[in-house]
């Protein structure tokens, strides 16, 4: 979003206790709401350490077949976590916002059209935001618009559909510089963009 001069705004769901859904199946719940001011705070920090903005979304809750508008957020425990969030968050827009990463996530929103077989990109985010790396994440059309000089390690998560024109930029460029390389699934469909490879 920073590269194409766009504001992105994540959303907060509920996450705590929330509902029994019409089917009668119970979502996972926090145990407590020490366990789910842990979630807000690194769900949210995720956001704007990225430089990025949220907001908390509130779900209507199915009570007895009837959508009935429920509060959820005003709680005293939760209310106050989001304020300790705010407090901290004006304290970071007292110093400019420098990005420290060093590893660069790449994903492609054009491969699922030409190979249909199912992937979790929210799996992967999982598990990278378990590593301890710093790292940033774009698109593929957004590879030529980044300095790609600032990343030690580049990481292409499902981007098999590339164009001729990014194939080359990424074996003449993104190769270069002695980075660490890896795709999750194989690069190689190239395509045109207007025909299946």
């Amino acid at each position: 979003m920073r590269i194409n001069g766009k504001l992105f705004l994540n959303e907060m769901d509920q996450g705590f206790v929330s509902w029994l859904s019409i089917k009668g199946e119970k979502p996972y719940a926090c145990e407590s709401e020490a366990e789910y001011r842990a979630v807000l705070i690194r769900n949210v920090f995720e956001c704007l350490l990225h430089g990025n903005g949220a907001w908390f979304y509130e779900h209507r809750l199915p009570i007895d077949d009837i959508y009935d508008k429920k509060g959820y957020w005003d709680t005293p425990e939760r209310m106050n976590t989001i304020k300790d969030i705010y407090d901290a968050a004006q304290k970071l827009t007292e110093r400019p916002f420098v990005k420290s990463t060093d590893v660069l996530v790449i994903f492609d929103t054009e491969t699922i059209y030409y190979d249909k077989e199912w992937f979790s990109h929210f799996d992967t985010i999982n598990a990278l935001s378990k590593s301890g790396a710093g790292y940033d994440i774009i698109y593929l059309s957004d590879v030529k618009k980044v300095d790609i000089n600032r990343y030690k390690c580049v990481v292409f998560v499902r981007c098999e559909a590339m164009t001729k024109g990014i194939e080359d930029y990424v074996k003449t460029v993104v190769k270069g510089g002695g980075r660490t390389i890896f795709f999750i699934k194989p690069a190689g469909l190239i395509t045109d963009g207007k025909s299946t490879p």
